[in-house]
C-alpha cells in the first residue's frame, strides 16, 4: 500500500495478495480509496478465513487503513517516498 498526497487510485495484484493505493490528501483532510475498496477488503477477509478460520481477524475499513498507516510510519526510514516533480510538455511552434 502506498500513501501519497494526490493523484490517482491504482489496484494491483502481486505477491502477498491484493495491493491498493490509498491517497491521503493533507490539504483537504480526506482519504481516497478505490471504488471497489469494500470488495477488495471482503476478498482479503475471505483469504484470512480460509487460511486461519478466524473471524476475529476480519478487516474493516478503519482498522485496515490504520494498520497500514502505523506500519508505514514505523518504517518511514525505508518506506517514505517522495513524488516526482511534474514535467510540462514542450510547446510546439
Amino acid at each position: 500500500m502506498t500513501f501519497c498526497g494526490g493523484g490517482y487510485t491504482k489496484i494491483t495484484k502481486g505477491q502477498g495478495g491484493i495491493k491498493m493505493r490509498i491517497i491521503l490528501d493533507t490539504d483537504k483532510k480526506t482519504i481516497t480509496v478505490p471504488w471497489n475498496y469494500s470488495d477488495k477488503l471482503e476478498a482479503m477477509n475471505k483469504t484470512i478465513r480460509e487460511a486461519m478460520g478466524d473471524e476475529a481477524k476480519t478487516l474493516d475499513f478503519k482498522n485496515y487503513i490504520d494498520d497500514c498507516w502505523k506500519y508505514a510510519m514505523e518504517h518511514s526510514d525505508s518506506l517514505l517516498k517522495t513524488g516526482q516533480k511534474p514535467t510540462r510538455a514542450e510547446k510546439k511552434g
